[in-house]
């Protein structure tokens, strides 16, 4: 069976057969008896320096109707994740090329790669816990940015357009200082700068702007050049890809040889505050623009540059113009007339001629707009660029300078891979296409005004860091979803329902031995129940071919059946006619019913062409099993529970076994919103009607007893890290390892609470997640407070309500020994240590919980 089959051919769990490979050296399995080939991974800071074989999950088994190819199909990695993410064939595993050069069989021996695999059982294993781990790769985020500045250069060079790209990325994207610094480094040569939303935002912006320019005065001329030969040699190699011949770079394209001074774009909401430290940045050496987004701001700025002292910088301006372009993405409200941000036609105009007023229109360099975010269509960008166009030429028309014209954000990541087939979790264009959009309608205007080419800034966000972050997380357990997966009912209890009595139990054997006196004197819910066996004893006859109920007239028939008696028995439940084991007995008939009536659909028993029941078709589509997933999706993965976004979701191994259960995934929060039942379809749909629709169970493998099985969802790098910041059941935030390349990771120095370590050409530095302390001090919660009540409390007699402890306490202080007497009799006589037997031992426990424990579950704790 090959990966083109559509999902519906999942369902209840199987065991696929399993063929070692005979490649890699033979050894025992730590987790088996068998002796199996298994690859042996180097860890630690030397390769030589230790060598561990991991678990028998890292084994590279493949079925022989089944290929690590086969595996990469269904999941359409090459899809969504390249050039990144692919499926090493050698170890079945997946893997990420940080330096973007996989090709579709993932095997490039001369490119750096990551095992996803091992780097998170090594990082378990190192910090001793279970919970989940997020993979920040700094380097893919930083070729991203470098993607997007070749394609405007190369759109510059086609269109002969005469002014240079310089990319921000906005702050609210990601929040992670050590992924902004690579960014801003990396991009120096071209002026990468950074967008701030707000207070906070501007602070962290402007500190690492300075840090970057800190760190690139103190290297060494001849530093850099010698450090990132290997970073460069690939980077080019990417460069090419775009399509020979491949284009310069930006900086050596258009614009002067010296680097241009980065940017820091200020939009948001601004008070005074906001306004005065974005102005006084450039003090600081940081060319900061302050973006109007609303007319009130005006005054406030203008009050600024008043105060600045006598021979100070201008600053920057800059309006974010309210186009009426509008899209029907997911973010579409965010455009049009009814944005949240921006200034109408009359409220530029408005500004323009108070600035003039004020002496201060030559500070006005910059045109912003946003036409939302994950634009889906390209066509949206066509008609917002030529409506921005013409604003940028009527402002230069009416005096101001200009110079920079802010496309904002709305560069769409293809989330399915399907390339526009996909909605909203797609796109009908890739950055190529982007950017010679942009840059052909600025051409335009300039050709058609005369005006000068104005430098284009873009805010990409998403499409620079959302491939840069993964989420891993353990499976610990899985039961059966819904009524669809049941097992062939047990015999009778010989204890029944009083209900049911003695006549249960005379019926318990198989249907086809009751006699007519036996009908006659059975229970309703005995009578029902022998019924509901005659259904499935027809349809396991069909089974084995023996007769019964084959066609699929018959199925549907039996179907029907069984969905009566389970309500007559809901019914008879109700009424107290029949007992939890008659309901139980149901249940199970109903789920094996339905199970065996699937299972003859699937194999094609009856005649030929007849289409499967309706209800077969539905059910086969759903999830067959909950797989219980470490984590939390309102922390890890917002955006999946708030606004259904659609992310990649693959297991990191066993890719050399066909996944032979339809699951879906529940976190561990307290809330039935908890889950993820959206998926990315397999790359061969069944007809251009099913591709890129999600689909609702996702293909995984049974879980094996004493082996780590680990998840991973792909591209949330945008976004979630920010908007999952509290977390819902107090779950605190996972722990994250940065996996870089770029040697500039060794030489930066450890933090107390950081690891390090080295593993397949990676540098991987981590940061411990919250312990239940963090979490609940991010509450508002002291943990030292909360256990000196808890300790108070059991030094008082271990009474809940406070006030009568207190009084039992001061009944004592007046009365001597009688009111200690008291007290003790009030508590059941705890030996006057007031936590009863044991209580000590159960408080030590709260503190080692407290202070130790990390939110999640521990490693290898699978309750």
């Amino acid at each position: 069976m090959r990966a083109s089959t559509t999902l519906a051919r999942w369902s209840a769990p199987r065991t696929a057969p399993v063929e070692p490979r005979s490649s890699n050296r033979l050894r025992a399995c730590p987790t088996t008896s068998s002796t199996r080939r298994c690859r042996v991974f180097c860890v630690g800071d030397d390769a030589k320096e230790a060598t561990r074989a991991l678990p028998d999950a890292t084994c590279v088994p493949e079925s022989r109707h089944w290929s690590v190819a086969d595996s990469a199909a269904l999941y359409n990695l090459q899809g969504w994740g390249a050039p990144y993410v692919a499926a090493s064939k050698s170890l079945g595993h997946v893997v990420v090329r940080p330096l973007g050069k996989a090709g579709e069989d993932g095997e490039d021996d001369s490119a750096p790669e990551a095992d996803l695999f091992a780097i998170a059982m090594e990082v378990r294993a190192r910090l001793d816990s279970g919970g989940p781990l997020v993979l920040r790769f700094p380097d893919v985020a930083c070729r991203q940015a470098a993607t997007l500045r070749a394609v405007f250069a190369k759109a510059a060079h086609t269109w002969g357009y005469g002014a240079r790209f310089q990319g921000v990325f906005p702050v609210k994207c990601c929040h992670d200082k050590d992924l902004l610094l690579a960014l801003v480094i990396d991009g120096a040569a071209d002026g990468f700068g950074l967008e701030a939303g707000s207070k906070p935002e501007l602070l962290l912006a402007l500190a690492v702007m300075r840090r970057a320019r800190a760190l690139q005065r103190e290297e060494p001329a001849d530093a850099r050049p010698q450090r990132d030969t290997q970073v460069r040699a690939h980077r080019q190699d990417a460069d090419a890809s775009l399509s020979p011949p491949g284009p310069p770079r930006p900086s050596e394209l258009c614009g002067p040889r010296e680097p241009p001074p980065p940017l820091v774009v200020c939009n948001g909401y601004k008070d005074g505050a906001y306004i005065r430290l974005a102005i006084g940045a450039w003090s600081l050496g940081v060319r900061t623009v302050v973006v109007l987004e609303k007319p009130s701001e005006l005054p406030a700025v203008i009050a600024a540059v008043r105060a600045l002292p006598p021979g100070a910088l201008r600053p920057y301006l800059g309006v974010r113009a309210r186009l009426g372009t509008t899209h029907g993405g997911r973010w579409g409200a965010t455009s049009g007339d009814d944005a949240k941000f921006g200034l109408g036609a009359r409220e530029i105009l408005w500004a323009v001629h108070t600035l003039a007023a004020e002496n201060m229109l030559d500070c006005l360099r910059l045109l912003h707009f946003h036409v939302g975010s994950q634009v889906s269509d390209i066509a949206t960008i066509k008609e917002a660029m030529r409506e921005s166009s013409q604003m940028y030429a009527e402002l230069v028309r009416l005096g101001a300078p200009m110079g920079f014209v802010d496309v904002g954000g709305g560069l769409g990541v293809d989330y399915n891979g399907t390339k526009g087939w996909g909605g909203d979790a797609s796109t009908n264009y890739d950055m190529q296409n982007y950017a010679n959009d942009v840059v052909a309608a600025l051409q335009d205007m300039c050709t058609r005004t005369g005006v000068a080419p104005p430098v284009v800034v873009s805010e990409s966000g998403r499409a620079i860091a959302s491939a840069a972050a993964v989420l891993i997380f353990e499976v610990t357990s899985t039961e059966p979803r819904g009524v669809r997966t049941g097992v062939a009912p047990e015999p009778e209890e010989a204890s029944q329902s009083r209900e049911e009595g003695s006549t249960t139990t005379r019926a318990a054997g198989s249907a086809s031995t009751a006699t007519l006196d036996d009908l006659r004197i059975m229970t309703p819910s005995s009578f029902l129940l022998h019924n509901f066996r005659e259904v499935l004893r027809s349809l396991e006859m069909a089974q084995h071919g023996v007769g019964g109920r084959s066609g699929a007239a018959n199925v549907q028939e039996s179907l029907n059946d069984a969905a009566q008696f389970r309500t007559e028995a809901d019914r008879l439940f109700k009424l107290g006619i029949m007992g939890l084991e008659g309901r139980a007995q149901a249940e199970e008939l109903f789920a094996s019913v339905r199970g065996l009536a699937f299972d003859l659909t699937r194999r094609g028993r009856g005649p030929e062409g007849e289409s499967p029941p309706m209800e077969v078709q539905s059910a086969l589509r759903q999830p067959a099993a909950w797989y219980h997933a470490n984590m939390s999706v309102f922390r890890s993965i917002p955006d999946a529970w708030a606004i259904g976004q659609l992310f990649p979701i693959v297991p990191l191994h066993r890719l050399g076994e066909e996944p032979t259960v339809a699951g879906s995934l529940a976190d561990l929060t307290c809330d039935s919103d908890g889950r993820v039942d959206r998926f990315v379809g397999p790359a061969a749909a069944s007809s251009n009607g099913d591709r890129g629709r999600a689909v609702s169970c996702l293909p995984l493998h049974a879980l094996r007893a004493e082996e780590t099985y680990l998840v991973a969802a792909f591209l949330v790098g945008a976004y979630q890290d920010s908007m999952g910041s509290r977390g819902h059941n107090l779950f605190g935030s996972p722990a994250v390892a940065n996996v870089c390349v770029s040697p500039r990771e060794h030489s930066r120095i450890l933090k107390s609470d950081e690891i390090r370590f080295q593993m397949g050409g990676t540098t991987v530095t981590v940061v411990k997640g919250q312990t239940t302390a963090d979490v609940l001090r991010d509450a508002g919660a002291d943990p030292a407070e909360l256990l000196a009540w808890a300790r108070d409390d059991a030094s008082r007699g271990g009474d809940q309500s406070g006030t009568g402890n207190r009084s039992s306490d001061q009944s004592g202080a007046s009365t001597g020994s009688g009111g200690q007497s008291d007290a003790r009799s009030h508590n059941g006589d705890q030996s006057g240590t007031g936590a009863g037997a044991g209580g000590e031992e159960v408080l030590g426990r709260y503190q080692e919980v407290l202070f130790k424990s990390y939110t999640y579950l521990e490693s290898n704790e699978n309750t």
